[in-house]
């Protein structure tokens, strides 16, 4: 039992202090950026958020397709139409 407190405490603890640290690293990061970065700042935090949902639900939309093909195409045609624009 004490052997389990212990991961527990170790995993409590580099948690808050990656917390805290990740914080003091986006605090830094945004009093150094200037008011003309901000606007490329914030696409690429919507882009990178968007990335993240679409990766989401492609997995699910792949292993529920009956063709799974069809999918993946229909994803690239639409990234590719995108892009384009």
């Amino acid at each position: 039992m004490p052997l389990t407190s212990s991961v527990l405490a170790w995993i409590v603890v580099v948690t808050i202090v990656g917390g805290v640290l990740s914080v003091a690293a986006a605090a830094l990061f945004a009093l150094r950026a200037r008011e003309a970065d901000v606007p490329m700042l914030v696409s690429f935090a919507i882009g990178t958020l968007l990335a993240a949902a679409l990766l989401e639900i492609q997995r699910h939309a792949i292993e529920t397709a009956a063709r799974p093909e069809l999918v993946t195409a229909t994803l690239l045609g639409g990234i590719l139409a995108f892009f384009v624009l």
